[in-house]
């Protein structure tokens, strides 16, 4: 029996039968470096290409070569759309070098049948988004079986009436500082199946390092259920110094489930330095569902809410067990009570849970009196301590890290000891806090 179906029988609101798993994806591939030798619509034939032009046909099925993109329209030569369309499984899509701000799709979602591509962009500066105007469409529908990469680029706006808003992999998907924002699924009696991924659907591993899930929906009507109002993802998920926030899940009483992110393989998932915050469910759990082990180091889960809870919590719920070092997991509510975290088993030290039966020996129980979530440096936002909280030097560095959820120049510890939390409170909060600025 599968272990969704394990659990729709174990939780008969949270999961209906699923239709049978896609593929798993490979392991994340590295990004490849852009070099300069590239051509208008071309590409880049490795590292020692020269400048000169060659026709479409005579392209080289080289194993390292980069796709550029050289203008901001929806389709045509140089365009995203093209790019794709003309690479080689394997290749690179470097957008780095645009100077507009936006990819307006007006025609369509951007279909990769590549088992591997990598879409490589300047950062939070460009964003490829629908159209308001044209009909509703995702964004990029993968349906290769490989890795798709999206770096340095924002993703909205996206909607689709059944799996990933804005993105679909049938394979894996990596998403490096990278913006997934706006983006919806709906579901209705007409259409006769359930909704999954608000923002994005995986069908294999997700993985995300400095990336935010923020304001994506997944809806259904009377007759259908949502699951994941940011992500869904049906192997594991590895998540590193990044943000699920502000999602949603749900439109009707008791149809939706999961508002954050909704892990459903049966292998294992690591979150490390993230913060999960202020997502929500018109059914049950707010913020996390992970049917397998779950391993939860340094995080910051919090503000999460459900309409229902009883049995399930508003914050986590770790199917299979859970394994968290100094992580805070609070105020978490279902209709205003706290209950942040349900656990099959549970280990760990020098964790902050508030409310819960399943916390290890010696877990905190204190409110941490986290500040709201907000920019306090670094690519994602997060929930800043006070001097005063009880988070502040009690934690573990148990995964290791040079930093905190933050990045470069904010260190991981601070101080006689680690934080709890995503968050580490450093040494110039620490002056101003004490009033010597």
């Amino acid at each position: 029996m599968s272990p969704e179906i394990v659990h729709a029988l174990r939780r008969p609101l949270l999961l209906s039968c699923i239709a049978l798993a896609l593929s798993g994806g490979a392991s994340a591939a590295p990004v490849l470096p852009y070099t300069e030798g590239v051509r208008v619509g071309g590409r880049l034939e490795g590292a020692a290409a020269s400048k000169t032009f060659a026709e479409p046909d005579s392209r080289r099925r080289d194993p390292i070569h980069v796709e550029s993109v050289f203008n901001c329209a929806d389709s045509g030569i140089g365009s995203l759309r093209d790019a794709v369309a003309a690479a080689a499984d394997g290749d690179t899509i470097d957008l780095t070098h645009l100077a507009c701000s936006t990819i307006s799709l007006t025609t369509g979602e951007i279909t990769i049948p590549q088992n591997t591509l990598s879409l490589v962009g300047p950062g939070s500066s460009l964003s490829i988004v629908r159209n308001i105007s044209s009909n509703f469409s995702r964004i990029l529908t993968h349906t290769g079986t490989g890795v798709l990469t999206v770096a340095g680029l924002g993703i909205g706006y996206g909607v689709a009436t059944y799996e990933g808003g804005c993105i679909r992999s049938a394979g894996s998907l990596t998403l490096s500082n990278a913006l997934v924002s706006g983006c919806r699924t709906q579901s209705t009696a007409v259409q006769g199946h359930n909704s999954y991924g608000g923002g994005v659907f995986v069908a294999g591993n997700l993985t995300m390092s400095s990336s935010t899930l923020v304001s994506n929906s997944c809806s259904a009507d009377f007759t259908t259920r949502a699951f994941g109002g940011g992500a869904f993802v049906r192997s594991s998920a590895h998540i590193l110094e990044s943000t699920i926030n502000d999602n949603s899940v749900g439109y009707f009483v008791g149809r939706g489930n999961v508002g954050g992110i909704d892990i459903v393989g049966t292998a294992a998932s690591v979150i490390v330095n993230s913060t999960i915050s202020g997502n929500y469910a018109t059914d049950k759990i707010g913020g996390l569902y992970a049917y397998e082990q779950l391993t939860l180091t340094g995080a910051t889960i919090a503000f999460n809410k459900s309409l229902y809870g009883q049995t399930l919590p508003a914050g986590v719920e770790a199917y299979n067990g859970l394994a968290m070092d100094s992580t805070i997991i609070a105020n978490n509510t279902w209709s205003g009570n706290e209950f942040d975290l349900s656990a099959f088993t549970v280990t760990g030290a020098n964790n902050l849970v508030v409310g819960s039966n399943d916390s290890p020996p010696g877990t905190l129980t204190a409110d941490p009196n986290l500040q709201p979530l907000a920019d306090n440096g670094g690519p994602t936002k997060t929930h800043a301590l006070l001097m005063t909280s009880v988070a502040v030097d009690a934690g573990n560095n148990a995964a290791g890290t040079s930093t905190d959820q933050r990045g470069p120049g904010f260190a991981r510890v601070r101080g006689p000891k680690v934080d709890i939390g995503a968050f580490e409170l450093q040494v110039n909060d620490r002056i101003f806090a004490s009033g010597f600025e």
